[in-house]
């Protein structure tokens, strides 16, 4: 349904700044409304993408948000959070500001080989995704 981060780049440098970067894709037809990256510590980061999704009959709010822990071995965990909520002036109609839909999903995230990487963005291509923008943050924790 939404815009989606597909890979991602992170590290430290040696004066302590963690840093992080991703690109967003998506459907032409979304309103990218906004998208950040936090670093929390050195192993959390939270990227938070907030877009319309525009129907024939009615616009939604979704606001999708990704936790990345990183553990050892090169796992990375991923726990994301997608709410759908109904544009301010459904709100206005009906006085509600709860999510009409959300879901929870978790799992495990692997470093993409180039060839994956490469698939990866031909299948969004073919499904008529573009690249929405950028997202990056940093934070320095001390060494």
């Amino acid at each position: 349904m939404g815009a989606e981060p597909i890979s991602f780049v992170f590290g430290q440098r040696r004066d302590g700044t963690v840093f992080f970067s991703t690109s967003i894709w998506g459907n032409p037809s979304i309103k990218e409304m906004s998208a950040s990256a936090e670093v929390k510590t050195p192993q959390k980061i939270r990227i938070t993408e907030e877009h319309l999704a525009v129907q024939p009959s009615r616009t939604l709010r979704v606001v999708q948000k990704s936790n990345l822990l990183m553990k050892p071995n090169r796992i990375i965990d991923c726990l994301e959070t997608i709410q759908i909520f109904r544009t301010e002036n459904e709100i206005a109609n009906y006085g509600e500001i709860r999510p009409e839909y959300s879901a929870i999903f978790h799992g495990s995230l692997h470093i993409l080989t180039d060839a994956e990487e490469n698939a990866l963005a031909e299948e969004l291509r073919r499904k008529g995704s573009v690249p929405q923008g950028d997202v990056t943050g940093s934070s320095k924790f001390s060494n």
